[in-house]
């Protein structure tokens, strides 16, 4: 489950032009966190886990980030 405001480790679910889709990658038809482009690590794939924090933007979608926050 992916819990907002905690740091987890998510799979690279797919690759877009805006960045890369996380989830838990447990299959069917799970929509995913997006991990902007240019905060996506070198060599990162699909399949990839990335340890990622999870937070709401301004139009209170949840993103990630490999930033750590300085509160959680």
């Amino acid at each position: 489950m992916i819990e907002l405001g905690k740091k987890q480790t998510l799979k690279v679910l797919r690759r877009k032009e805006n960045g890369v889709y996380l989830g838990e990658g447990l299959g069917g038809e799970e929509k995913g966190v997006l991990l902007p482009r240019k905060q996506v690590p070198d060599g990162v794939s699909v399949g990839s886990e990335i340890e990622v924090f999870i937070y709401k933007d301004s139009e209170d979608r949840l993103i990630a980030t490999v930033n750590q926050p300085l509160l959680t």
